[in-house]
């Protein structure tokens, strides 16, 4: 990956990561009751999308199947920050709370974007090897 394009990815992680802070701070939106199953996946999903981002900004992939393992730590560290900080910051906001399963759920979409780039580091490897072959 280009120096430019970790560049870019690391300036919209930064604006991901804004967007992600303001939109868990904001005081609860008025709406239908939350259902626990649809509140983890959210989670998830907004942790996996900033962990990709990261990853990129990271310089996502790597030479090396062992280099992509190791960048993954960055990710999973970027959401444990960043989601324990609302998580945390939660309880002083009027309307909602602090909740350890919405930490866990936002770490699991970090390690699911971990897992994802090194099955795809994987494919994309074994393609380059069965064409040489």
């Amino acid at each position: 990956m280009s120096k430019q394009s970790r560049v870019g990815s690391g300036f919209l992680l930064i604006g991901y990561t804004v967007f992600l802070i303001w939109y868990g701070l904001r005081p609860a939106p008025e709406r239908l009751p939350d259902f626990f199953l649809w509140d983890k996946l959210n989670h998830a999903a907004a942790f996996f999308a900033g962990s990709a981002l990261c990853l990129a900004a990271m310089g996502y992939p790597a030479r090396t199947f062992d280099r992509c393992a190791k960048m993954g730590v960055g990710p999973v560290v970027y959401a444990a920050a960043i989601g324990g900080i609302i998580e945390i910051l939660q309880s002083k906001v009027p309307g909602r709370h602090a909740e350890t399963g919405d930490w866990f759920a936002d770490l699991a979409g970090a390690t699911a974007a971990v897992f994802v780039s090194l099955m795809v580091f994987r494919l994309k490897e074994r393609r380059q090897h069965s064409a040489h072959q």
